[in-house]
């Protein structure tokens, strides 16, 4: 154990190898999770694009009797039915001139639903469509997603991928340390102890030889090159 205690533990075999097989699964699982990442933002952009347009839609032609009969009762109740839809912040209806505001709702900041004035900034993704009756344009429907919630499925995936490295990582620490302790480090040690006491003169112990790898062929080499030297030594003692 003497020569284990010469070797800071940042240049064992043992750390090197740890280290090589935490950065090479970080690399290859972080890579992973990117391009999964960038994936699953685009299919949700590509749906909350798809929500703002089918909303959009629906809405112009439930719009078109109301809106006619100027019954603003109707339409902020169809207005409130649409935003019951959480991905919806806002929507807001103007006459045919697209000027004069014809109703509006919008998400407060509690996310509750309430009457608007028609400005609605902010980054949204916002779709318009024309309120058509008989060939005639009597309004546009202007309707704004939020990808709020988008974000927050996005940063929970992502605190997902590095909570998975994190823990695997963990895990890859603790079961090479035992590992390679059994398999490499703990023969190694005791052969370089053995060689030791070769070079202090001690010829008589021999390598435990109970593997059949490199580490079993290298006592294996040691134990023919003691005997050699036993005969070596015997020889010119005669």
């Amino acid at each position: 154990m003497a020569i284990s205690t010469r070797i800071p533990w940042h240049r064992t075999i043992r750390t090197k190898l740890i280290a090589v097989i935490i950065l090479t699964t970080s690399i290859v699982l972080g890579g992973a999770g990117y391009y999964a990442y960038k994936y699953i933002e685009q299919q949700e952009q590509s749906e909350l694009a798809e929500l703002a347009e089918v909303s959009a839609t629906r809405l112009s032609q439930h719009l078109v009797i109301p809106m006619w009969n100027l019954d603003r009762e109707q339409v902020a109740e169809l207005l409130t039915a649409e935003m019951q839809e959480q991905r919806v912040a806002a929507i807001v209806i103007r006459d045919e001139d697209n000027t004069t505001l014809f109703a509006a709702k919008e998400r407060n900041d509690a996310g509750e639903i309430v009457e608007s004035v028609g400005s609605v900034s902010g980054d949204y993704i916002s779709v318009d469509r024309k309120v058509i009756n008989n060939d005639d344009e009597i309004g546009v429907v202007s309707m704004f997603v939020t990808p709020e919630f988008m974000r927050q499925d996005l940063k929970n995936f992502q605190q997902g991928v590095i909570g998975v490295v994190i823990i695997l990582n963990i895990v890859i620490f603790i079961i090479m340390m035992v590992v390679l302790g059994r398999v490499l480090i703990n023969p190694l040690m005791n052969l370089a102890s053995s060689a030791e006491n070769i070079s202090r003169g001690d010829l008589t112990p021999q390598f435990d030889v109970s593997s059949r790898d490199e580490i079993g062929y290298l006592a294996t080499t040691f134990n023919n090159m003691q005997s050699s030297l036993r005969v070596a030594i015997r020889r010119l003692t005669q």
